[in-house]
Formats: C-alpha cells, sequence, structure tokens
C-alpha cells in the first residue's frame, strides 16, 4: 500500500533559498526553482542537513523527466550533501517545494517511481 502526503508548505522557496549555510550563487539559483528537494535540517537536534536514502538518484530522474518544463533543484551545496539511510519498510521521498503549477506534474513522476520502486 502506498501514502504520500501533499501538504501547504509552511517554509517556501524564500526560506531555502536563504539558508545561511548556501553560497550566495546556490541561493541564487534555488530563486529560480520550481520544484525543489529539501533537505530536513537539525536531524535528531543536530546541527546536520540530511537527505533521504536514494534521493539522489530520485533527484536525477525527476531532472530527466521534468529538467525540460521545470526548474528542478536541491537544496544544498554539492559537499555538503548526506544521505540518511533508516532501516525500515517505509520508502521516504524526502521533501519537495513546488510551485502550484508542477503540483500535478511531479505527483504524476513520483506516483511512477514509487510503482517502478515497489515493483
Amino acid at each position: 500500500m502506498s501514502k504520500a502526503t501533499v501538504e501547504k508548505a509552511e517554509l517556501g522557496f524564500e526560506y531555502w533559498a536563504t539558508r545561511p549555510y548556501l553560497k550566495k550563487e546556490t541561493q541564487e539559483r534555488l530563486k529560480m526553482a520550481e520544484i525543489l528537494l529539501v533537505p530536513k535540517e537539525r536531524f535528531r537536534e543536530n546541527d546536520m542537513r540530511v537527505f533521504p536514502f536514494g534521493s539522489d538518484v530520485l533527484f536525477a530522474r525527476l531532472q530527466k523527466e521534468l529538467g525540460g518544463r521545470f526548474k528542478v533543484d536541491v537544496a544544498i551545496e554539492d559537499g555538503d550533501y548526506k544521505q540518511l539511510s533508516l532501516h525500515s519498510v517505509l520508502i521516504d521521498l524526502g521533501t519537495f517545494v513546488v510551485t502550484s503549477i508542477a503540483v500535478p506534474v511531479l505527483v504524476s513522476v513520483l506516483s511512477n517511481y514509487l510503482k517502478a520502486v515497489q515493483a
């Protein structure tokens, strides 16, 4: 059984594009994004930013399938990217900040991705 949650974000593009751990060039690039994969900040009360295991593969797929129509990006510097693998039957796709026009397309791509992962 699959379940996805879509909710209005409290922290939007402006928040993620102004994080102090991002370089100015990265901040400017993120302001142009329409789909943004964002890290979990302060994981277990530590000053660390992490992405779910497999986020790199999912991000590559999103860029391939949506990159021609939408600007897809990740809110982290390349050198600071860390994945966290918690052993569970849960598939964590991560957290996305998305413009309203991109939501239906992203949901469709994520649905297809989940079908492929579960097959």
